[in-house]
């Protein structure tokens, strides 16, 4: 993954059923640096950090009992679902590209 590529680090599948109303359904960032990915409106954070603030988000308003935390990315956590999703613009840009090259109109 280079600087400037983005990605998309999920809340837990089921946080519109906890909060109809929540922003936080998960954080679209940019990778600004080695580890660190900037998003709004928190500004530059890892991806620790940034499953930290959508864990709270998640929790936040709800009873105890029903708190989720992260678990470890190699068990199907289904908060970070494995890693963070990241696209390669270059290629996809590329083979649309490709597609419209070849499209006869």
């Amino acid at each position: 993954m280079l600087i400037g590529d983005y990605g998309h680090i999920p809340n837990h599948s089921d946080y519109l059923d906890r909060h109809p109303d929540g922003d936080w359904q998960g954080e679209n960032v940019i990778k600004v640096g080695e580890g660190r990915f900037w998003g709004h409106p928190l500004g530059v954070m890892s991806v620790s950090e940034w499953e930290a603030q959508l864990r709270a988000e998640y929790n936040r308003g709800l009873d105890p009992a029903d708190w989720k935390g992260i678990r470890p990315r190699d068990n199907g956590s289904p908060f970070t679902r494995g890693l963070v999703e990241f696209f390669d613009m270059a290629a996809v840009a590329e083979k649309v590209f490709d597609h419209r090259s070849s499209d006869p109109l």
